[in-house]
């Protein structure tokens, strides 16, 4: 079940990513799940409100393929960087919170690591 968690959360972010986007996103709820500030397993992030936009009316995996690469990637998932959060679009009104580092920008997602205590 938790592997179907990350592949889903993976698919509804950043199926339309290039693969290291894709690994990041996957690598952003895995640094949630080892954070204290965050449940300790991967569907309770995944599903934790208001967290990931599509989780609140979840859409049907209709790409098979793309849902086949994010289930690949998130069997092979590790932490990459320290990243908690990313967005895509503009910018949220936390990035501008000083508890918020940029670690970096990869295609359409721009990630942040959450420094507070």
């Amino acid at each position: 079940m938790l592997l179907l968690c990350l592949a889903l959360n993976i698919y509804h972010e950043a199926r339309g990513e290039p693969i290291t986007g894709q690994e990041l996103v996957a690598s952003v709820t895995l640094n949630r799940v080892a954070s204290p500030l965050y449940p300790d397993n991967v569907c309770d992030v995944v599903y934790q409100p208001r967290q990931f936009a599509w989780t609140a009316d979840p859409p049907p995996v209709t790409d098979t393929q793309a849902f086949y690469t994010a289930l690949m990637i998130a069997w092979d998932a590790q932490p990459i960087n320290e990243a908690t959060h990313f967005y895509s679009g503009p910018a949220p009104y936390w990035t501008r919170h000083p508890d918020f580092q940029l670690v970096g920008r990869v295609s359409g997602h721009t990630f942040y690591k959450e420094t507070r205590p």
